[in-house]
């Protein structure tokens, strides 16, 4: 199995790559692409949201981190805890999902443009966006 098999699989950066909701055992091939770390920003109950997934996420090796961000409500704070945990990352190779993506990108609803300087920490701004999801690199949620 591929990555390309998850829902709106995008490749972000050599460190970062984001999807939608993964399916058990496509975690196989998360972690068989080189990711140390996932990042769900989806809450417990949204669809499709696998009830274990932290353990199904450790069982393969794999730090798991969940930020459970309202989809129509993202606030600053969601945003720095996001920013903050990316920033302690920074020397791995994270997996970044929700529920779908792709709908995040199409009506706009929120985006995160996160970029890395060569020289420090990263360079973000100040909140959730709802109006520049044609701009690289993003972090859909």
């Amino acid at each position: 199995m591929s990555l390309d098999k998850i829902t709106n699989f995008v490749t972000l950066s050599d460190r970062v790559g984001t999807a939608g909701q993964p399916t058990v055992q496509q975690y196989e091939s998360v972690r068989d692409a080189g990711y140390e770390v996932v990042i769900n920003l989806a809450t417990p109950d949204s669809k499709n949201a696998i009830p274990n997934e932290s353990e199904v996420v450790t069982s393969h090796g794999l730090s798991y981190f969940q930020i459970p961000v309202v989809w129509l409500e993202p606030t600053k704070d969601d945003f720095r805890l996001f920013t903050d945990l990316m920033d302690a990352l920074e020397d791995r190779k994270v997996f970044v999902h929700c529920v779908v993506t792709s709908s995040a990108r199409k009506r706009k609803v929120y985006n995160v443009r996160y970029t890395r300087s060569d020289t420090g920490p990263a360079q973000h701004d100040s909140g959730w966006l709802a109006d520049r999801s044609s701009q690289v690199p993003l972090i859909p949620g």
